[in-house]
């Protein structure tokens, strides 16, 4: 039975024969279960690890562990600039599908590709070259569907068609072996996620050694590999070093921490060390279990540096300490995931902007592009990109240039290539900022020609004929208007270029085009409340949510607008339809908090804003508005940890006065701060050119905290000044407060 029944010989293993790791005897696939016969406790380690699970089939048995009906209801968050039926999935009794809420087009769901610990996204396989990455991806926390990353301004609404190279390499690190019929996948045949057999090769031949106790047991294990290999075999679908961008390198993104394979590729511990002894992935984690507490992080550190003491000059560190907490520091992207960056490196040299680290690295990368460029079995994509990665290395090189071709030549090489659309776009930039401003135009122009549908051209070239002073940058936006009818990106250039009536005048167009454009209208609503019409602001939102009962921002918008005219019932209202259609949208829970504060109902408008920054914790309003209802209740402590969070995210005058005035003034000794309250006083008072009273009554206030009386009697009678005879309400308490500064520290 060992010998024959076990072989799923229609199977290919990825990574192993032409253009993989070559074995040297005849094999096929066994499957894990075969493995599990001897090595049971490996294989079930294995098999409930991250990776094991980061391809999965879906199939009419296991759908629901994905697309249950509760995880179905859950919220949808798209960009606020979709106003579209977004897409949602439908589980029907046979299949999984992505419906257009649109068109009611539709994609068939095969597998999802993702643990599922961050999250994960669905995709259609129709072959091994075809297949679409769906513009819907699920984020398990906070548990809500979401855009694709990538594909947040797609207008594909489906998803995207991976060129045929990517589809390749994108099933091949996810799953072990994956088998087609005539195009349709053979789910039993096939092996999703990384199974036994991914790393060690097809089994069948070890498993016939085995059965006959042959000395030679026929099977290939990533430990015979030397350091340097076994990283660049992690390195498979855990990315390498020429999988970088130079740019992104230098600037550090968090795309560089995300490849941990890539990124300990650029450590000084693996780039400086023999190949046999270099620092590896295994070093660090067993590959047939998940990462834990118990890894030997610091053990492998501690190899080679024995003594922490004797490097770290500036602290008592010792062999107790956290490496990985100062060394392998943490970035966030891809829907705020965290990651550890595998890039090893001494905190004091973190930063690589400028000066001979940067020099070190770029010439670095320039030579693993260049080695890379010698392997001839590179698709044309793959080798058009490392072309482009070696042009960008060598023209961000300017001050010491590599000997070889110009960055201009490779440029050429990779766009001979016909590569990705965003390469393309990449290749013009370069060229442009090589002095060839002329080849960049005709670059864009070709792929306005080809694609007038995309805007990522369009603005580009926009763009550098402004750049340039060329008055074709208003004939190309022209033609950009009019092939993509309100396209928000063009209003947005155009409104932040203070060219308002070029912006509606757009907008408009796309509403002679279609009277329904729900976001055309919301756009013209933002410009009529920049010009302070808010009527005619609150007739675009409504038509807006009219045309689109799905367009939360404009809800918002609505809200807000309805609030500053005194009609908060009715904002309110708006706020609680937006959570109606999206749960989980920050922007609306923190305005109907801030509107429900103001009405003095702090419980409620405490559980919205507690709700906005589970969200997004980095909305300095809904800190603001957190730190105000705080305050209301008397709750000083955490007023000033909101108004603090809220101040570092974003400047405001009243999240300062705020601030400033608490601890001027609170009985608090332990919080009472009132030099920090003069100088944020003083801020604001340079905001405000010292016209406000109100604002001088809180630097009046500061200045009384830390006895400076006489400069708090004088801003204080400056004040009185301002206020005049004001005889509101709010004048006459202001004018009491400022009084009382003046009697009190005349005495």
């Amino acid at each position: 039975m060992a010998l024959s029944g076990c072989k799923k010989n229609d199977a290919k293993v990825f990574g192993f024969g032409e253009g993989g790791i070559e074995i040297p005897y005849e094999a096929s696939m066994v499957g894990s279960e075969t493995c599990g016969l001897c090595h049971k406790d490996h294989v079930g380690w294995q098999l409930s690890s991250h990776m094991a699970l980061t391809g999965r089939a879906v199939t009419t048995n296991n759908a629901h562990l994905w697309f249950s009906d509760e995880d179905l209801a859950r919220p949808s968050r798209r960009p606020v600039s979709d106003v579209r039926r977004g897409p949602r999935y439908h589980r029907s009794d046979e299949e999984v599908f992505l419906v257009n809420g649109h068109d009611s087009s539709r994609a068939r769901v095969d597998a999802v590709f993702g643990s599922g610990v961050h999250g994960f996204t669905p995709v259609e396989l129709n072959s091994m070259t075809s297949v679409r990455e769906l513009s819907v991806s699920f984020l398990a926390a906070p548990g809500v569907w979401f855009a694709t990353p990538g594909q947040q301004n797609q207008r594909q609404s489906l998803g995207h068609d991976m060129p045929p190279e990517d589809a390749t390499r994108c099933i091949t690190c996810h799953a072990t072996a994956a088998v087609w019929r005539q195009d349709t996948l053979d789910v039993e045949a096939s092996a999703f996620g990384v199974q036994c057999e991914r790393c060690h090769g097809p089994g069948s031949a070890h498993v016939e050694a085995m059965v006959r106790r042959r000395e030679d047991p026929k099977i290939f294990n990533p430990a015979s590999l030397n350091s340097k290999q076994q990283v660049e075999f992690c390195g498979q679908c855990h990315r390498k070093t020429l999988d970088l961008d130079p740019k992104q390198v230098i600037a550090d993104a968090a795309e560089t921490a995300r490849h941990a394979g890539a990124a300990l590729m650029l450590s000084a511990c693996f780039r400086a060390s023999p190949a046999e002894s270099a620092i590896n992935c295994t070093d660090c984690h067993n590959p047939h279990r998940n990462i834990a507490d118990s890894d030997p992080f610091n053990a492998t550190c501690l190899s080679c540096h024995g003594d922490p003491r004797s490097d770290h000059t500036d602290t008592a560190n010792d062999a107790s300490a956290n490496c990985v907490q100062c060394h392998m520091r943490k970035s966030t992207g891809l829907g705020h995931i965290e990651f550890t960056s595998h890039w090893i490196r001494n905190p004091a040299q973190q930063e690589i902007g400028q000066g001979p680290v940067r020099q070190e690295y770029l010439t670095h990368l320039d030579s693993v592009y260049q080695d890379a460029l010698l392997d001839e079995d590179l698709g044309p994509m793959s080798r058009s990109d490392l072309l482009l990665r070696s042009a960008q290395a060598r023209a961000l090189l300017v001050s010491t240039p590599l000997s070889g071709p110009e960055p201009t030549e490779l440029l050429e090489a990779a766009l001979s290539l016909d590569p990705r659309y965003w390469a393309k776009l990449e290749i013009a930039a370069e060229f442009s900022d090589v002095g060839r401003s002329d080849r960049a135009i005709q670059i864009l122009q070709e792929m306005i020609q080809n694609r007038p549908g995309d805007n990522d051209a369009y603005e580009q070239l926009a763009g550098l004929y402004r750049t340039n002073n060329d008055s074709r940058a208003e004939m190309i936006e022209l033609e950009w208007s009019q092939s993509i009818p309100g396209d928000r990106r063009l209003g947005n250039l155009l409104m932040s270029q203070g060219r308002h009536a070029e912006a509606a005048a757009h907008f408009r167009r796309a509403l002679q085009i279609d009277p329904s454009a729900a976001a055309a209208q919301a756009q013209l609503g933002n410009l009529s409340r920049m010009r302070g019409d808010f009527a005619a602001a609150v007739e675009h939102y409504r038509l807006a949510v009219d045309n689109e009962p799905e367009y939360v921002d404009a809800y918002v918008r609505l809200g807000q607008t309805l609030a500053v005219q005194g009609h908060e019932f009715d904002a309110i209202d708006q706020f609680r339809r937006a959570l109606q259609v999206d749960s989980t949208f920050a922007a609306a829970h923190t305005e109907l908090g801030m509107t429900l504060a103001r009405r003095g109902d702090y419980d409620e408008a405490s559980g919205h804003l507690l709700a906005a920054l589970a969200a997004d914790s980095t909305s300095s309003r809904a800190h603001w508005g957190m730190g105000r209802v705080r305050e209301f209740q008397g709750r000083l402590r955490q007023a000033v940890r909101h108004y603090r969070a809220s101040a570092e995210i974003r400047a405001n005058p009243e999240v300062f006065s705020r601030l400033a005035w608490i601890l001027a003034t609170v009985d608090d000794e332990d919080l009472r701060d009132g030099n920090e309250a003069v100088r944020l006083a003083r801020q604001v008072a340079e905001m405000t050119r010292y016209k406000d009273p109100t604002v001088l009554s809180v630097l009046a206030a500061a200045f009384a905290a830390v006895e400076a009386f006489d400069s708090s009697r004088a801003i204080a009678r400056r004040a009185l000044t301002i206020v005049g005879a004001d005889s509101t309400a709010a004048g006459r308490r202001l004018r009491v407060r400022l009084e009382s500064y003046v009697q009190q520290n005349a005495r």
